[in-house]
């Protein structure tokens, strides 16, 4: 908004009045003819029985009266037998105050004046100015502040000028009283409720009542959502080019939104002190938009008599549960989520350049979304899809619309923990998502371009990636711990290397089919029909966007004779990854191995058998999903998490063509977590269904009951016990494996600072 200048609006534009001057009763009297005139842009008209009657020291008006089409009225009246005039305007709009003022906005101030009236008792002497208001609602852009009514009241030209307004809402209101002394008198040290007013000085008390917190949102940009409610008490002095302000602000109930953050924030009972130079909120309190977590606020605004306007404000949280992120996807095209932890944030610069440095320790239930393509297309054999190198170049070009930005620059450093999650959403549609927690710290900087960079590392401790294809075979994989995923600038450029394992019991017998048309042991061929563990290892290095994709496959639970088959198909898939992506491809989309190309004969049932198992797994995935909830409800959310994990497998094993035979599977697991994850329990069954491969085979195929204890709240001591059922080394049906392990871990910077600590540890070992 800017104040009325030597380039003020031209309120008449156009005036042409025709007259007739004649003498009347002994004095002169002019009369006005219709005649054409344009003020504020609009065409006036004059009432044709009029004149105005004057001599000296006396003067007199009758149906002086103009008007236009939106029944606007400017009248002039004589007072006072003659020696007095009142102008009244009837039904004008404050929009005229944008013209005025020149704002930005045209629709900034609006509400119907009623009347507004000038009177002078004693025009010839200018004694006794008064000026009266009283107007309908006052509307600042489209919010309501309630009747403005007042007057102001001037002696002479030599004495003081005083006046009172009055704004009158439905819950509120507001009273102003104001004074000014001319030039050339005394001071005046006590008049009427001000102390020491000084020629050429202004002064103003202002007093409001549970007045709305809204109008803080009429001039400063980059917050919504305002409400609530502010009692104050405020004094003005000094002239017109410097005037001082001294008071306080009592804000009882109030909220606002960051737009860019997206968040939430309350007040109760806060004092703002206001001055000369400062809006100032030392030491209160603000609360998250859960309204339990709060933040201590240190500073506010700085200004100079309301000129150079600064804002210099630090607000830290008081533990690490405290709201500060709440976008969602369609907020921020870069990055959005939920980000909860301790915080301290600090804001500088102007209103319309203004910058914010927010450092961050991410807490519980913390979650960064991080989008890096908007566009997918299934492969097959590609488990990840990725943008090709000319939509990446497009995809960095992404900026966000300056008009959201409103003037800010941010600058964001996360420090995250693996009590947050971090998502890399490659597809969304497809559902192509790395979910990961672990550590790392990340920069991230918004600049008022609209420039996205991020610098830092992030190192995975558990995660997991759902591997689809047309978006029908959904199979998850796991994240193993210490990939890394690196960022130098660009968030699109980003390094990484990880890996990635996928679990499906099996038979071997597919993949060593040629290997075991060699033997005549049919207790090696009954071993091989059995189903096993097999896990793939997917290595993902080098570029975000188009990584060298590398597989493994290993047997945990094959032993003797068979183990040896196993390794040495398993050297000469090293020597071609082709076949290698194909036994992979089978096992994840199929459920099993695919037999050799002699053995294709098989193929139909194959693909019978993956239709099954993606039907049932999408069942079981759903009935999984609502018996977790469901149990999440029934312990009241005391446990850390809680998984219930059913899966369905059938498979079969390509022994003859025309008798293939078929094996069904039904896994059971429940994965528990207590206190913040750091004890977890997993128990799991698994059960033969229907006809089995090997005739006399139990249907009870085993179980695995997995305890781990992280004794340490920072959780580098782990104890983990287990109990699981596997094959016999003899070559028997089933036997039951126990054990238990301790584990220690502790990340260094590098070598020098790995060697100094294991040397500290020592010495305290020693003394």
């Amino acid at each position: 908004m800017k104040t009325l200048g030597s380039d003020s609006v031209n309120i008449i534009r156009n005036l042409n009045l025709k007259a007739v001057l004649t003498v009347a009763d002994s004095l002169w009297q002019l009369r006005f003819n219709s005649s054409n005139m344009a003020l504020f842009n609009e065409p006036w008209y004059i009432a044709e029985d009029n004149f105005v009657r004057f001599a000296k020291n006396y003067i007199a008006a009758q149906n002086f009266e103009l008007g236009n089409n939106h029944n606007q009225r400017i009248l002039l009246d004589s007072l006072n037998n003659g020696i007095g005039l009142k102008l009244g305007l009837t039904n004008f709009d404050l929009n005229f105050l944008n013209k005025i003022l020149k704002t930005t906005d045209t629709t900034m101030y609006r509400g119907k004046i009623y009347d507004l009236e000038f009177e002078v008792q004693d025009v010839f002497n200018m004694k006794e100015l008064s000026v009266f208001l009283t107007t309908d609602t006052v509307f600042i852009r489209n919010t309501p502040y309630g009747e403005l009514t007042g007057n102001f009241d001037l002696e002479n030209l030599q004495a003081p000028l005083f006046g009172k307004l009055f704004l009158l809402g439905e819950a509120h209101q507001v009273r102003v009283a104001a004074a000014w002394l001319p030039e050339g008198n005394k001071v005046l040290k006590n008049y009427d409720e001000f102390r020491n007013l000084r020629p050429k000085e202004f002064q103003a008390n202002i007093q409001a009542s549970n007045f709305p917190m809204h109008i803080l949102q009429e001039f400063i940009p980059g917050i919504s959502k305002t409400g609530g409610a502010m009692d104050a008490e405020v004094h003005f002095s000094g002239p017109f080019d410097k005037v001082g302000m001294d008071g306080t602000v009592r804000i009882n109930e109030g909220q606002f939104q960051i737009d860019y953050l997206k968040s939430m924030f309350y007040l109760h009972g806060q004092t703002v002190k206001l001055s000369s130079t400062q809006i100032w909120a030392e030491g209160d309190t603000i609360w998250d938009g859960s309204d339990q977590n709060k933040a201590i606020i240190h500073g506010g605004l700085r200004h100079n008599y309301f000129k150079d306007w600064k804002i210099d404000c630090s607000v830290e949280s008081t533990n690490n549960n405290f709201l500060v992120l709440n976008t969602l996807k369609g907020d921020n095209d870069l990055f959005y989520g939920q980000g909860i932890g301790y915080f301290k944030a600090n804001f500088s610069g102007t209103f319309i350049r203004t910058d914010m440095n927010i450092n961050v320790i991410t807490g519980k239930d913390t979650r960064l979304y991080i989008p890096l393509s908007s566009t997918s297309d299934a492969q097959e054999v590609n488990f990840i899809t990725f943008i090709d190198k000319t939509q990446k170049d497009s995809v960095k070009t992404k900026n966000f619309n300056r008009a959201d930005l409103t003037g800010l620059n941010i600058d964001i450093n996360l420090s995250i923990n693996d009590e947050a999650e971090v998502q890399l959403i490659f597809d969304e549609q497809a559902g192509d998502i790395v979910k990961g927690r672990g550590e790392g710290d990340i920069s991230l900087s918004v600049n008022r371009e609209g420039e996205f960079k991020m610098f830092g590392n992030y190192i995975i401790k558990r995660g997991e990636y759902l591997f689809t294809l047309l978006n029908v075979v959904n199979k998850p994989f796991t994240v193993a711990e210490g990939g890394t995923i690196n960022w130098y600038g660009d968030p699109y450029g980003a390094q990484i290397q990880l890996d990635a394992t996928y679990e499906e019991n099996t038979p071997v017998y597919n993949f060593i089919s040629d290997e075991l048309q060699l033997t005549s042991d049919q207790s090696l061929i009954n071993e091989a029909q059995k189903a096993t563990k097999a896990v793939v290892t997917m290595h993902l290095t080098g570029d975000l966007f188009k990584p060298d994709i590398t597989f493994d496959l290993d047997f945990p639970n094959v032993y003797t004779r068979l183990k040896s088959l196993t390794d040495s198909k398993l050297r000469q898939l090293n020597l071609d990854q082709n076949e290698m992506n194909r036994q992979v491809f089978g096992l994840v989309v199929v459920g099993s191995f695919l037999p050799s190309s002699s053995g294709s004969g098989n193929l139909l049932l194959q693909a019978q058998s993956s239709g099954i198992n993606t039907l049932t797994q999408v069942f079981t995935s759903q009935l999984s999903g609502y018996l977790s909830g469901l149990a999440y409800e029934w312990f009241n959310g005391k446990v850390s998490s809680i998984d219930f994990d059913i899966a369905y497998n059938e498979y079969n094993t390509n022994v003859n063509l025309n008798d293939p035979v078929t094996g069904r599977e039904l896994q059971l697991r429940l994965t528990s977590g207590f206190a913040n994850e750091r004890v977890t329990v997993q128990v799991g069954s698994q059960f033969g269904i229907g006809r089995q491969i090997t005739p006399n085979q139990d249907s009870f195929l085993g179980e695995d009951v997995t305890v781990e204890i992280q004794i340490t709240k920072n959780r580098q001591w782990r104890v983990k016990v287990y109990q699981r059922t596997e094959p016999d080394f003899a070559g028997g049906s089933l036997r039951a494996r126990y054990g238990a392990g301790i584990s220690f871990r502790k990340d260094y910077d590098s070598f020098d600072e790995m060697w100094e600590g294991l040397g500290k540890l020592f010495k305290k070992k020693s003394q």
